[in-house]
């Protein structure tokens, strides 16, 4: 009797640890203005799906892979540094000048975040001249306003002209990590760790 119990434990362990996870998986429910969609394929390929009653419906493809009871997304598309060249130079003059070419936005300099140099579109922001050993940037065109960071080369260096790549829009997935639990994606927050809004099977495929 013993026997037949541990056995039967043991199937019911190993076909629970079978139990597919593909499928399509969504977080609306009824009329949604935004939503998002992911198909996780037998393949371990995914779709995913995010739509803005604004910027209509954008798809990218990944793939996946699950790691006990967290699946991870990584987008075939990774996306790129924003700061395409950054050429330094140096002259006599008693001034730092930045020259965001392509682009505009504010230059953070090492020593203070606080106080930035504003660049208005291809034009140059000049400050008196100090050794600064990296700068971070603040693009325009970023709706995110995230800093790029330049770690400077030549210490001497007192003018960078900084060209940047065209802004993509689509998403990017990385190391995206999602709880799968009862037929349910639960994303995790990258920064704090914990779970938010769930995303619910609807079709298995």
């Amino acid at each position: 009797m013993r026997n037949s119990i541990i056995i039967l434990s043991l199937i019911f362990i190993c076909s629970c640890s079978n139990i597919t996870i593909t499928g399509l998986y969504g977080d609306c429910t009824k009329h949604c203005f935004v939503y998002t969609k992911i198909l996780l394929k037998e393949n371990n390929e995914f779709d995913y799906t995010l739509f803005t009653d604004v910027g209509g419906e954008r798809i990218v493809k990944g793939s996946w892979f699950k790691s006990n009871d967290t699946i991870i997304l990584n987008t075939f598309e990774q996306s790129k540094d924003r700061i395409a060249e950054v050429i330094e130079s140096t002259d006599i003059s008693d001034s730092l000048k930045f020259e965001i070419q392509n682009d505009g936005g504010y230059i953070f300099l090492n020593t203070s975040d606080r106080y930035p140099l504003n660049v208005g579109y291809r034009k140059i922001a000049y400050t008196k001249r100090f050794t600064i050993e990296k700068f971070k940037i603040v693009l325009y065109s970023d709706y995110n306003m995230k800093p790029i960071q330049y770690i400077v080369k030549n210490s001497n260096t007192n003018h960078f002209i900084i060209k940047t790549r065209e802004l993509n829009t689509n998403v990017f997935l990385s190391g995206k990590k999602y709880i799968v639990k009862r037929n349910k994606l639960f994303p995790i927050n990258d920064s704090t760790g914990q779970t938010n809004q769930l995303l619910y099977l609807k079709k298995r495929i």
